[in-house]
């Protein structure tokens, strides 16, 4: 993994200093095959840009999944060209949970049911979706859950939080 990054950095950061950090972390996103932190890109950099700076880039916009796919609309045409005829690619879509368990309840930071843990855990629940094609795995989308209203769960007998959009709304 480590050849192949420092490989993409010559080429396209210090060939192309216009490019952005957006684009950076969209391929350290592709490229990483463990937990995703600002921390690890920055020793993966040797430490040439801070986590700090990351993080603060990563904050200062609401990014969305338009962003995502625009860094890497490319790589994505590349692999479609590249793949053989009787070739396919396959949408994988995914959740997990990142545990925040010292983090106040919000709407983002909720209770879910963690299938690894096989328990609820308070935290950010992501969905992501990756294009698999050509044994490369790129991610094309994301979308955080935010449970943004209320109910009155009878079972419970509380008050619980539910997004509108996902599947468990109201349980």
């Amino acid at each position: 993994m480590r050849l192949d990054f420092e490989r993409w950095l010559n080429i396209e950061i210090f060939r192309n200093m216009d490019k952005s950090l957006l684009n950076l972390y969209a391929t350290y996103l592709q490229i990483s095959t463990t937990h995703i932190t600002a921390t690890g890109l920055s020793e993966l950099l040797d430490k040439t840009l801070s986590h700090d700076k990351i993080t603060w880039f990563l904050s200062a916009e609401d990014y969305c999944s338009q962003d995502l796919y625009s860094c890497l609309k490319s790589e994505v045409g590349y692999q479609e060209k590249t793949q053989s005829s009787d070739g396919y690619g396959v949408l994988i879509v995914d959740d997990f949970v990142c545990e925040k368990k010292y983090s106040a309840a919000n709407g983002l930071v909720a209770w879910y049911y963690d299938q690894s843990e096989k328990r609820s855990v308070k935290g950010i629940n992501q969905m992501s979706i990756i294009y698999d094609v050509n044994d490369n795995r790129i991610p094309v989308g994301f979308d955080l859950v935010d449970k943004t209203e209320s109910y009155f769960n009878q079972k419970k007998g509380k008050v619980c939080r539910c997004s509108p959009e996902m599947k468990n709304l109201g349980s």
